[in-house]
């Protein structure tokens, strides 16, 4: 599932997942030329008795913070995390090559142009 929105998909995700027993990966990539900034993603996994939760983003508030909980995946590059200025830690490029390496080719046109049936909602922030 691919979703723009960070609100009730978020619910809809930890719920399939549940049901499921399969995890769900959620990423935020911001640009830096903005007033607030997050660039973050988190994964969610379920098993029968186990819930597995990954969280990493970078934002600012107003400064920029860095945080990070749970074990690390085998995609991450924890050199990244050492980066003494906070912003470089995680950012849109840093995502991008994480959903490179989980097969999903963000930056790729036809990523976008789901095939099948598909609920597409967007919403623009002014």
């Amino acid at each position: 599932m691919v979703s723009n929105l960070q609100d009730g998909w978020g619910t809809l995700c930890h719920q399939l997942s549940k049901f499921t027993k399969h995890g769900f990966y959620s990423f935020r990539l911001d640009e830096e030329n903005k007033k607030d900034v997050m660039n973050s993603f988190d994964y969610v996994g379920y098993t029968d008795k186990l819930k597995k939760i990954r969280v990493v983003y970078s934002m600012t508030d107003p400064r920029w913070k860095f945080y990070q909980v749970g074990e690390m995946l085998w995609f991450e590059n924890e050199s990244y995390y050492n980066n003494r200025i906070i912003r470089k830690r995680i950012n849109k490029y840093i995502l991008t090559e994480y959903c490179n390496k989980l097969s999903l080719n963000i930056t790729d046109e036809d990523f976008w142009n789901i095939k099948g049936d598909k609920i597409l909602f967007s919403r623009k922030y002014s």
